[in-house]
């Protein structure tokens, strides 16, 4: 139950620093004609919904972010699964839970960036957990979460990358000081 969860954190504050990042990117396509924030909108929060862009042919595409600071130095994608928490119990993983279109990882130490189509994405790794078992992992999230999910390698899913982009155009050092979008 989402009115149960506590969304802040250093985790949570990583996130929102590549929120910042991946928008303020999305800002510099001319392909790109609106941009729709929902990262602090509840009502998105559960179908894990970051926002809505619409392309110069006025068609809506929802996206959701992520930022992954180890995934150029592993080559693995963090993949969750599902999460517990102290007040609330289980909670479905943004993996499995999302209804966005478009997922963007954010790798803040390379300024990196892939985005997938969430759907081709999600049916690629169903069907090679048919055949393989991944390493699974949790991570302790805050105090009252803990996180599990399991890591995909880049190799496996890297022929259906929809866009791979380097940002450091953007001159993201100091993104946390700048203003919100």
């Amino acid at each position: 139950m989402t009115d149960d969860i506590n969304y802040n954190g250093k985790m949570m504050k990583k996130g929102k620093e590549g929120e910042f990042t991946v928008f303020k990117y999305l800002k510099t396509l001319d392909n790109i004609l609106y941009i729709i924030d929902l990262s602090e909108d509840e009502t998105f929060r559960k179908p894990d919904i970051d926002g809505i862009i619409i392309d110069s042919k006025f068609i809506p595409h929802t996206i959701e972010i992520k930022s992954d600071k180890r995934i150029d130095e592993t080559s693995n994608i963090w993949w969750e699964t599902h999460r517990m928490y102290n007040i609330s119990g289980y909670y479905e993983g943004w993996a499995t839970r999302s209804k966005s279109e478009y997922l963007f990882i954010y790798c803040s130490k390379t300024n990196n960036l892939y985005i997938f189509k969430f759907e081709i994405l999600r049916n690629r790794i169903n069907e090679l957990k048919k055949n393989i078992k991944f390493i699974s992992k949790s991570v302790q999230t805050n105090s009252e979460c803990i996180t599990f999910g399991e890591l995909i390698p880049l190799k496996m899913v890297e022929d259906i990358i929809y866009k791979k982009e380097n940002l450091n155009s953007l001159k993201t050092d100091n993104i946390a000081q700048e203003e919100k979008l």
